[in-house]
């Protein structure tokens, strides 16, 4: 029974550092290909409808919202949404739709910019 506990066990833990070393092996690739960085998950990706609609993905909370001002956590820091009868729509645990009368969007400052 012992030995069958540390066969489990050495198998986890080679498992585990096979998992590490997979891990740090794909991270220099993802550069390499030079994506996005919106694609690997990491920055707030905002598209924009006209001034009627805007798609948050990458979000992590909803800090504030009202009627004219809807802030927003990102990995990168406050993003603010401003303009006249805005209402949240499609709300997902990774992104949300911000319907309404946008009239400013405010990105969070030294944040990560765009290509």
């Amino acid at each position: 029974m012992i030995a069958i506990r540390r066969r489990r066990a050495e198998k986890a833990l080679r498992t585990e550092e096979w998992s590490r070393r997979a891990s740090r092996r794909q991270k220099p690739g993802f550069q390499a290909l030079a994506l996005p960085e919106d694609m690997l998950g990491g920055a707030a990706r905002v598209t924009v409808l006209g001034n009627a609609r805007a798609l948050i993905e990458n979000h992590r909370g909803i800090a504030d919202i009202g009627d004219e001002c809807v802030k927003l956590m990102t990995r990168q820091g406050m993003l603010t949404v401003c303009g006249r009868e805005l209402t949240l729509r499609e709300v997902r645990a990774d992104a949300l739709s911000i319907c309404g009368v946008i009239a400013t969007i405010a990105f969070p400052e030294g944040g990560a910019g765009g290509a």
